[in-house]
C-alpha cells in the first residue's frame, strides 16, 4: 500500500496489479515468523541484512518494529552482523520512527523528486497535495540523527536530468545519491 499517487509508479499505489482489493497487509503472525524463518534457513551467515520497501513500507510501522527487534536479538545471540534497508516516500517519519532508525543504524533511502515545483508535479497524495514539504521537513530530521545512512533517490525522467538530481539531493545532505 502506499499513501501517495505517484504518476510514474510501477507499483501502482502499492498495489502490484494484485487482483484482491483492498491489499491486505502482512498478517502479525507472518511478519512475527520471518525473521525467525531467515536464521533458521540460514544458519551460518556472518551477515544478515533486511530491506523494507512497497508501496510505502512505514504505513505497516508496528510490524517493521516487530522484525527489527526480533532479527536483532538473533543476530546478537549467533554473533552475526546486521543491516537494515528501507525505502521510503519519506511522508510518515516522525520523531518516533527517526530515533528508531537511529537506534538500528537504519540506511534510508529517501525519495525526493528535485525543487518542490518538479516534485509536487509526479509525488501526490490523495487529496492531489503535493508531498515536497513534508519530505524536506522529514529528510531534515532524519539528518539530525548521527546513526542514519541518508541515500537520496530521485527518479530521472524528461526534463529532469541526473546532473540536477544528483545536485539537489547532495545540497540538501543526502549522505549517498541514486537517480
Amino acid at each position: 500500500r502506499c499513501n501517495l499517487t505517484c504518476s510514474y509508479c510501477y507499483v501502482h499505489e502499492g498495489r502490484f496489479d494484485y487482483a484482491e482489493k483492498p491489499i491486505k497487509r502482512m498478517k502479525q503472525e507472518t511478519f512475527e515468523g520471518l525473521v525467525p524463518r531467515v536464521f533458521e534457513m540460514f544458519p551460518d551467515r556472518r551477515n544478515y541484512a533486511f530491506h523494507f520497501y512497497g508501496g510505502e513500507p512505514l504505513m505497516n510501522f508496528p510490524a517493521i518494529r516487530v522484525m527489527c527487534e526480533a532479527a536483532f536479538e538473533r543476530a546478537r545471540q549467533h554473533g552475526a552482523g546486521l543491516t537494515f534497508y528501507i525505502t521510503t516516500n519519506g511522508t510518515l517519519i516522525d520523531e518516533t520512527i527517526a530515533d528508531f532508525f537511529d537506534r538500528f543504524r537504519f540506511h534510508v533511502y529517501f525519495s525526493i523528486d528535485g525543487d518542490k515545483e518538479s516534485h509536487d508535479q509526479y509525488r501526490k497524495y490523495r487529496n492531489g497535495r503535493g508531498s515536497f514539504d513534508d519530505v524536506m521537513r522529514n529528510f531534515a530530521l532524519l539528518r539530525s540523527r548521527k546513526h542514519v545512512h541518508l541515500t537520496g533517490s530521485s527518479v530521472v525522467r524528461d526534463g529532469f536530468s541526473l546532473g540536477e538530481a544528483i545536485r539537489f539531493l547532495e545540497q540538501h545532505g543526502a549522505d549517498t545519491c541514486k537517480a
